[in-house]
């Protein structure tokens, strides 16, 4: 089955000006994950949350940086409109369980 994960996350430059203004702004990603069951997906979502934020800290020479660490929104979407934007939407990423999706892609579009 296929699920939409959804998390929230801030970017190095969000990081930045949250640590110096006290703000709280953050982005957010979607990926599509093919898995036995919502759980499954996101437990896996939560992987490679995981990873793209580690990434793209690593990209912006920021190291030590943890996306579970600070407590970050997620979820496996169910409201119809944001799947049906989702579904043809060329930019969500797709993974199937266990395996990681082209994150480079993803966090080289999130450096611009």
């Amino acid at each position: 089955m296929r699920y939409l994960f959804r998390f929230g996350f801030e970017d190095p430059k969000e990081f930045k000006a949250n640590s110096i203004g006290g703000w709280d702004d953050e982005s957010s990603e979607a990926i599509w994950i093919n898995a036995p069951s919502a759980e499954d997906a996101l437990a896996w979502g939560r992987s490679v949350a995981e990873q793209f934020v580690t990434r793209l800290f690593e990209m912006a020479q920021i190291e030590g940086y943890s996306w579970s660490e600070r407590g970050f929104a997620h979820w496996i979407e169910d409201e119809e409109p944001v799947l049906a934007w989702a579904r043809t939407s060329p930019q969500v990423p797709q993974a199937d369980f266990g395996h990681m999706p082209d994150l480079e892609t993803v966090v080289s579009s999130r450096l611009r």
